[in-house]
């Protein structure tokens, strides 16, 4: 069950990667844990986070750029 976390966390990486820049956040290092406002999944201090610049939810930046929008306050990642 592990395993299949970790492959599906590296595909979702992958596809953010090739997705376009996103906009209207902060990025930021997570300096404390919390809970992604995308996928409710953990953010450990050190990983890369995308903080919204309307309601300071944080996601993962992987999920952000995944999803284009703020998984707090639907808030759209795309225009600048």
């Amino acid at each position: 069950m592990q395993l299949a976390k970790q492959l599906e966390e590296k595909a979702r990486e992958e596809a953010a990667k090739q997705a376009p820049p996103i906009a209207n956040v902060i990025m930021a290092q997570a300096t404390k844990k919390a809970r992604c406002s995308t996928c409710n999944g953990k953010i450990k201090v050190g990983f890369e986070i995308a903080i919204c610049n309307k309601c300071q939810s944080v996601e993962h930046v992987a999920c952000a750029k995944r999803v284009r929008k703020c998984g707090g306050c639907g808030a759209s990642f795309d225009s600048p």
